[in-house]
């Protein structure tokens, strides 16, 4: 009785492994189907047009059948009269969307425009336009040159021909001697530089826009004789730069990370110390150097680290320049 107990149970299991393995290979088979789909054979440009493509660059191939998108176009027709909307790579299963009506791929220059936007075009030499490294999608500071407005009212009021005690033209830019010997104070500023808008984006230069996807990016930009560069701007930023000299301009490339702060502007005319004189200066970065520059630097204080101490742009002070300081640009205070 055990013995036929047994081999009734022996048999129920091997029946139900057969199911099982049955099931599997119906499974396997199911997935394994293979069935027909278009596949482009070569990479194909944005604008291409389905007739340069339908015959040279499309070809039959089988793949799983759950490897086959739902949309996939199965008649090389459908693409006749249409253009490719991007840049196409190969191996590509072709399907609706990859080619477009040429009257929807069109576009113009205005599409790349943000809504209620406008763009402004500065032309700028190679020396003021980061040395002519920029390229469309870079961000840049924009400083400007400015001028206090006694200086440009009377532009002889710097030659004081006054030989009284020492006092000349000379010594009253820090170069000549006076009655008690040198009178030298350190460099003067010659014309101040204020930051008139950080952080901008190069939209196109020379006419050439930010590279789409799929598109090379120049390593530079301009060539010897510089460039015109373009931007993307609210209205009533467009109607200020319009309204300055682009000449009087000067673009500083910045990294992606940028961390955007305002500056003051430089409040006295003489740097009485300078940065390599300074022990809390030293470098660009501080006095621990290049790592000072590094956002996550500690050791570093404020004015060492991202804004240095030169000596002329003292928080205490600006305000009261600001004030008192009438620029011949319009921007000032």
């Amino acid at each position: 009785m055990i013995l036929i107990v047994a081999i009734a149970l022996a048999v129920v299991a091997s029946f139900a492994l057969w199911s099982y393995i049955q099931g599997v290979k119906d499974d396997l088979a199911e997935d394994t189907q293979l069935v027909e789909v278009l596949i482009l054979t070569r990479d194909i440009e944005k604008g291409a047009t389905g007739e340069s493509v339908q015959n040279t660059s499309i070809a039959t191939e089988q793949i799983p059948a759950n490897f086959k998108p739902g949309n996939a176009i199965t008649n090389r027709d459908q693409i006749l009269g249409k253009v490719a909307v991007s840049n196409l790579a190969a191996r590509q299963i072709l399907v609706p969307g990859m080619f477009i009506d040429p009257a929807l791929a069109a576009t113009t220059f205005a599409d790349y425009l943000d809504p209620n936007m406008v763009t402004v075009s500065l032309p700028m030499s190679d020396v003021n336009a980061a040395g002519g490294l920029l390229a469309p999608g870079d961000l840049v500071n924009i400083m400007i040159k400015v001028q206090e407005e006694s200086a440009a009212a009377d532009p002889a009021a710097g030659d004081n021909t006054d030989t009284g005690g020492g006092d000349t033209a000379e010594a009253a830019t820090g170069t000549g001697t006076g009655s008690d010997g040198p009178d030298w104070d350190g460099p003067v500023v010659g014309t101040p530089v204020r930051y008139l808008y950080q952080a901008a984006e190069i939209l196109a230069i020379n006419g050439r826009i930010v590279p789409q996807a799929g598109e090379a990016v120049a390593a530079t930009a301009t060539g010897a004789g510089g460039g015109t560069f373009t931007f993307q701007v609210p209205p009533d930023v467009a109607q200020l730069l319009n309204s300055l000299e682009s000449s009087q301009m000067i673009f500083s490339l910045i990294a992606q990370d940028y961390e955007i702060a305002a500056l003051p502007p430089l409040t006295d005319e003489v740097v009485e110390i300078l940065p390599g004189e300074n022990d809390e200066i030293l470098t660009f970065c501080g006095p621990t150097g290049p790592q000072g520059c590094e956002p996550d630097d500690d050791s570093v204080d404020g004015d060492a680290a991202g804004g240095l101490n030169l000596g002329f742009n003292d928080e205490e002070t600006a305000d009261d320049a600001a004030d008192a300081e009438s620029v011949e640009t319009g921007v000032g205070g």
